[in-house]
């Protein structure tokens, strides 16, 4: 990371999979390709005069923890029918006003050509971007406009070679936070995703992070996009004096579903444009349920951090909860996502956050659904037990919080929401 066009309209920090090269599940280490790209653009004037700014990811990870669909430039794994592992590329991704997931524009990748094909991009972005209007200069709209194949014509015209087609995807899910224990590739070695709730850690806990990683690991920190740390290159017979230290009682490799999947922006404390409160609130919303369903999610499902290698987090809940309608804790694409607003109660303006269900990334990427608006925030931590429990009590067998949102129709989760209803509720009063 560096702080070296941290804004302006220039590429930003290029994300990687924060466990590249030691996952043993990974399908190559994509992260010599990231440093390229990254190497590349910080501070290259030739790209610095973008019409916005640029992000870019990279991964080789299975698993889409670097969001490839919500980036400018995504490249994520995929093997060509003749073989060889490398990249299919998708463009335009990007969330706040106008969310749009980035489209396949149908290009296989090398990880040797992978700089040149940022590189065409920036400069295609840089040409034909719209300059004039900075509420639809993002790239994505450019994307749109264009149409992914007419995208594609452009792009051909720029790069160095021919843009072959692409190949079969290799990502199966959409996990992405990493937390637990695994295995890495490295023989007798493990990893240790630690969760911190929200992302927020104090000063004297990350110092300890750096100690522990140092005393029982390679000497490394890991940052995941979820908000978390990763203790990597530790040796499996040390593992169990790790998980005995103190600092994993405060942020654990085994947290609640709730806990694990929460996520919030900095909020009014720290942020201009926000219009709610999030980072306390949030992580008392998620206690909160941790505590009402004892850790799982599914009736009988496992609790949502068991430690082990592969485990595949697919029963967390994401809940997200952002300030306001900049989405920078992405709530699109959580299983719940929380906006912040105002509502009028009791003759009073209040704290409120719309909220919507279903999202997610993968495999089976989609938006959620806005279900809810303007809920005042002291109203939502029962409203949240409730949708829960109607889930639990209607999920079909291995069916995850957001196919389950998806699946039934948003006026009954409105409903189960403000308490009116739908058939649970019904059989209920009865």
């Amino acid at each position: 990371m560096t702080t070296v066009q941290a804004c302006g309209d220039s590429a930003r920090n290029v994300l990687c999979c924060p466990v590249a090269g030691i996952d043993a599940e990974e399908v190559f280490d994509a992260y010599p390709v990231a440093e390229a790209i990254s190497a590349f653009f910080t501070g290259n004037r030739e790209y610095s005069n973008l019409p916005r700014k640029f992000k870019i990811s990279v991964t080789g990870c299975r698993d889409d923890c670097a969001q490839a669909e919500l980036n400018d430039v995504g490249l994520w794994p995929a093997r060509h029918p003749d073989g060889a592992l490398g990249f299919n590329l998708l463009v335009g991704g990007g969330l706040s006003d106008g969310a749009r997931l980035a489209s396949d524009i149908d290009v296989f990748v090398t990880p040797d050509r992978a700089v040149e094909v940022a590189r065409a991009i920036a400069q295609l972005f840089g040409e034909l971007g719209n300059r004039e209007n900075r509420g639809q200069s993002r790239m994505r709209y450019l994307v749109q406009e264009m149409g992914p194949e007419g995208f594609r014509d452009e792009l051909a015209a720029r790069a160095a070679f021919a843009l072959p087609p692409a190949g079969e995807s290799l990502t199966r899910r959409y996990r992405g936070d990493h937390v637990g224990v695994h295995r890495q590739r490295q023989a007798g070695l493990s990893y240790v995703g630690l969760n911190v709730t929200v992302g927020r850690i104090a000063g004297t806990d990350l110092e300890q992070a750096g100690s522990l990683a140092d005393a029982y690991g390679d000497g490394r920190v890991r940052l995941a996009t979820d908000q978390n740390l990763i203790i990597s290159g530790v040796p499996d017979d040390r593992l169990d004096e790790l998980l005995a230290e103190p600092l994993l009682d405060v942020h654990s490799p085994n947290p609640g579903p709730f806990q694990r999947g929460a996520v919030a922006c900095t909020g009014t404390e720290f942020c201009r444009f926000a219009i709610v409160e999030t980072k306390v609130r949030m992580v008392e919303w998620a206690r909160h349920l941790d505590r009402v369903f004892d850790g799982t999610v599914g009736s009988g499902a496992t609790p949502g951090g068991t430690v082990g290698p592969g485990h595949s987090g697919d029963d967390i809940v994401r809940i997200h909860l952002s300030g306001c309608s900049a989405s920078c804790a992405q709530p699109q694409i959580a299983d719940i996502g929380l906006r912040g607003e105002t509502a009028k109660k009791e003759g009073r303006m209040v704290e409120a956050v719309d909220i919507g269900l279903g999202g997610s990334l993968g495999t089976d990427a989609a938006f959620i659904d806005w279900v809810d608006g303007a809920k005042p925030a002291d109203e939502v931590p029962d409203a949240l037990v409730g949708l829960v429990r109607r889930y639990r009590e209607e999920r079909h067998p291995d069916e995850r919080f957001h196919e389950w949102a998806r699946r039934v129709p948003n006026p009954e989760l409105r409903g189960v929401l403000t308490g009116s209803g739908g058939p649970a509720a019904a059989e209920r009063s009865e």
